[in-house]
């Protein structure tokens, strides 16, 4: 189990399938509720992935997209403060790109 699900047994819980990465859409493409996918190749090392269930598409509710929109907020803001710090360097330095 990674690191987000090592205290679940490794349960990611409900997901959007558009959530997914497009290797696990591929390897669960067609698998029944029960099914064991074949290993992915993920950006943080193999996955394992069983299918225990498909449901329905239904909107989130806020319980649910709580941490995601806290998430994401998080990461505008850290974007927004990043660009600002890009900006300022760039009124005090001049940067010259030199061809090789």
């Amino acid at each position: 189990a990674d690191n987000q699900t090592k205290n679940s047994g490794g349960v990611i819980g409900e997901k959007a399938l558009e959530s997914l990465s497009d290797e696990v859409k591929n390897a669960i493409k067609g698998m029944p509720a029960g099914g064991i996918a074949p290993v992915t190749k993920e950006t943080r090392g193999l996955g394992i992935i069983k299918v225990l269930s498909w449901n329905p598409a239904r909107p989130y509710s806020y319980d649910e997209a709580k941490s995601e929109l806290m998430n994401f907020l998080e990461q505008q803001k850290l974007e927004e403060r990043l660009t600002a710090y890009i900006e300022n360097l760039k009124k005090k330095y001049s940067i010259v790109i030199k061809g090789e």
